[in-house]
């Protein structure tokens, strides 16, 4: 998710966890290990893990809201054991 989707859409990371759900558990964890990037061009460098911390930012929101806490315990599980 770029930084403008990000700012312009309270419920950004509704659409987020939504699109996890729709996912198998494989895929999930293929999900989380493609946010570690290894693009090294000038918008990267000055955040290498952008979507790492937007990742995580989903997983604050969830928990802020009370909403899917045990599905957001299970990614943040598999988030941390990936990486």
């Amino acid at each position: 998710m770029s930084a403008t989707t990000i700012n312009s859409d309270d419920e950004w990371w509704r659409k987020a966890l939504n699109y996890m759900k729709t996912l198998s558990p494989s895929g999930v964890e293929l999900e989380i290990m493609g946010l570690v990037s290894f693009d090294f061009s000038a918008d990267m460098q000055e955040n290498s893990n952008h979507y790492l911390a937007t990742f995580l930012k989903v997983i604050l929101e969830c928990v802020r809201t009370k909403n899917d806490a045990d599905f957001c315990q299970a990614l943040l599980n598999c988030c941390l054991k990936v990486n």
